[in-house]
């Protein structure tokens, strides 16, 4: 077998800038988690509500002071495990941070879908039965958010076109 003479080529300008961007976002983030860790006061631990894991139960109709307390509790637990994930980690936390965001209930069914398995998931134990039934539910949400916007825009098409337009001239 013959050796091929391979010489060291200068990396692509596109490889230069991703690699300066993934760098300059690592920073960003180091600092964010820093800022946000400073704000915690971690060595000062909030009260802990009194009852069950906060990951797996809901947390609704709480007080002022419980709903305080069980967010400070949640911040700390996250930021903790935020600090020792992998960039891929990150990426997946930040994705299903956008997923719980656009979550509109019905109107945005895969948001809603996602959440939904996540909730139970949590909560009591995903099952198979429980994630067919759930995706059942999700084809007729998709169908019916389909059906809706398409009547939707064909009733309001000069606002919706109007409305774009003034958006993009901003």
């Amino acid at each position: 077998m013959q050796k091929r003479n391979r010489t060291k080529r200068a990396p692509e300008p596109e490889t230069v800038t991703a690699a300066a961007n993934a760098q300059e976002l690592f920073k960003r983030g180091r600092r964010i988690i820093t800022e946000l860790a400073g704000t915690l006061h971690p060595a000062a631990e909030p009260p802990q509500l009194a009852g069950p894991d906060l990951l797996r139960t809901e947390i609704y109709n709480l007080t002022p002071e419980q709903e305080e307390s069980a967010r400070a509790e949640l911040l700390v637990a996250i930021v903790k495990s935020l600090t020792g994930m992998t960039a891929s980690r990150l990426q997946r936390v930040a994705q299903f941070i956008e997923i719980c965001e656009n979550d509109h209930g019905t109107i945005t069914p895969a948001e809603e879908f996602i959440t939904g398995l996540v909730m139970v998931h949590s909560s009591c134990g995903l099952t198979p039965a429980y994630a067919a039934d759930q995706l059942a539910e999700f084809r007729n949400n998709f169908g019916d958010t389909i059906d809706i916007t398409s009547q939707f825009t064909a009733r309001y098409s000069e606002l919706i076109r109007t409305q774009c337009e003034g958006t993009s001239a901003k």
